[in-house]
C-alpha cells in the first residue's frame, strides 16, 4: 500500500473520506450522504442522515451534521473539547445561533479515531448543521449591523462566562502569534526561509507594531478575554434578520479589538469600507463600548493578523500540497495589503 504521504490530492482525499466513515461510527451516525467541504487545518464534511428531511430544528437542520477531522498539528483533544464547551455554553444559555456539539457513543464530545490506511490517528468532532447563507462580497448595512452586534454577543458572553476548570485554549497575543514556539505547520525558521527576502522588513514591521500596542493595552479583563479569533465573512451566515457564527477552532485568549479586525480588515482598503465600518460599529456599540483612541490601534491588528495568516499559509504549503499550489500568490496578496494599510491614513471612527 502506498504512504499517505506519497498520494495524490485525490488519492489522500479518498482516505480521509474513508476515515470520516470511521468517525461517524463513533457518534453512532450512519450516512446516507456524505459532502466532502474543505480541507484545510481540517477537514470538513457535511452529513446527511435518514432524518434529513428539509426541516428545522430551532437554527439547525434535522438530519444534518458537520464532521470534522481536526488536522493532527494543531489542536489537542483538550483544546478541542474546551471549544466544544464554550459553543454549548453559546447555544443553550446565551440562546445564539452557533454550531451545537454532538456527543459520540461514549458521551465525549471528541473521538479518536484511526484507520490502516492513514499513519496518524485523528481527533473527530461533530455538530449539529447550522442554516443561514454567506453574504461573503456583498453585505448590505444590515448584515454589517448583524455581525457588529452578534460579535458584541460573543464577547459580552465571553466576559461574564466562568471558565471550566479544565478550559484550554490558545492565546492570541503577540507570543501565540509570532513566537518561537509557534506552530503553523513547520517551524518559525522554516517558514521565515520560505518567505521571499524582500517582504521581511515589512512583516517585521507589522509584528513589531504588534508588540507595541500590547505593551501598550496590557491584558485587562477590559480589553482581553476569550474571542472568536475567526469571525471573517466566509464563517457568518445569515438567517431571519440575524447573524450566526460558524468555525470556532481557532477560538482562544486575545484581544477583543482582534475579533473586531478581522470582521471587518478585508474591506479596508476597498471603497466600500466607510459604510462598513460604520454599520458594524452601529451593531457592536449596542452591547460594547468603543472609542476614537482604540479606532486608531485597528489598522495594525489587520496588519498583523495578515502577517500572521500569511505565515500560517507558507508553513502548511512546506508539506501540504493544496497549499503549495497557490502559495506564491497569496503571498503577494497579503504583503500588498499590509503596504496599502500602510500607506492609508491613521483610523478614526
Amino acid at each position: 500500500m502506498k504512504a499517505f504521504d506519497q498520494l495524490t490530492e485525490r488519492g489522500q482525499h479518498q482516505r480521509r473520506r474513508r476515515l470520516a466513515e470511521a468517525a461517524l461510527a463513533a457518534f453512532g451516525i450512519k450516512a446516507e450522504q456524505l459532502t466532502f467541504i474543505n480541507h484545510g487545518e481540517n477537514t470538513t464534511y457535511r452529513v446527511k442522515t435518514a432524518a434529513g428531511d428539509g426541516s428545522q430544528t430551532g437554527f439547525y437542520r434535522t438530519g444534518y451534521y458537520l464532521l470534522r477531522l481536526h488536522g493532527i498539528n494543531y489542536n489537542s483533544a483538550a483544546e478541542i473539547n474546551s471549544e466544544l464547551q464554550w459553543l454549548k455554553a453559546l447555544a443553550e444559555e446565551a440562546k445564539l445561533p452557533v454550531p451545537l456539539p454532538v456527543a459520540g457513543l461514549d458521551g465525549h464530545y471528541v473521538q479518536s479515531v484511526q484507520i490502516a490506511e492513514i499513519p496518524h490517528r485523528y481527533n473527530c468532532s461533530l455538530m449539529e448543521w447550522l442554516d443561514g447563507r454567506l453574504q461573503i462580497n456583498n453585505p448590505t448595512p444590515a448584515h454589517c449591523q448583524q455581525l457588529g452586534l452578534l460579535v458584541g454577543q460573543l464577547h459580552q458572553h465571553a466576559q461574564n462566562w466562568v471558565l471550566p476548570r479544565d478550559f484550554q485554549r490558545r492565546s492570541w497575543d503577540w507570543e501565540g502569534q509570532f513566537g518561537a514556539n509557534v506552530s503553523n505547520g513547520a517551524d518559525h525558521a522554516t517558514v521565515w526561509a520560505a518567505i521571499p527576502a524582500q517582504h521581511h522588513q515589512l512583516l517585521q514591521q507589522t509584528m513589531d507594531d504588534f508588540a507595541e500596542v500590547e505593551r501598550m493595552l496590557g491584558k485587562g479583563r477590559d480589553v482581553y478575554g476569550l474571542i472568536h479569533a475567526d469571525p471573517h465573512w466566509g464563517n457568518i451566515l445569515f438567517a431571519d434578520g440575524a447573524a450566526r457564527a460558524i468555525d470556532f477552532d481557532d477560538c482562544g485568549f486575545g484581544y477583543w479589538l482582534y475579533d473586531v479586525a478581522i470582521a471587518v480588515g478585508r474591506w479596508r482598503i476597498t471603497p466600500q469600507w466607510d459604510g462598513i465600518w460604520q454599520n458594524f460599529l452601529q451593531g457592536y456599540c449596542q452591547l460594547q463600548q468603543w472609542d476614537e483612541a482604540t479606532s486608531k490601534l485597528l489598522d495594525v491588528i489587520i496588519a498583523a493578523r495578515c502577517t500572521n495568516v500569511l505565515q500560517w499559509y507558507v508553513g502548511h504549503a512546506t508539506y501540504d500540497p493544496l497549499f503549495a499550489s497557490d502559495v506564491h500568490e497569496v503571498i503577494e496578496t497579503f504583503t500588498t495589503r499590509i503596504r496599502t494599510i500602510y500607506l492609508h491614513p491613521p483610523l478614526a471612527r
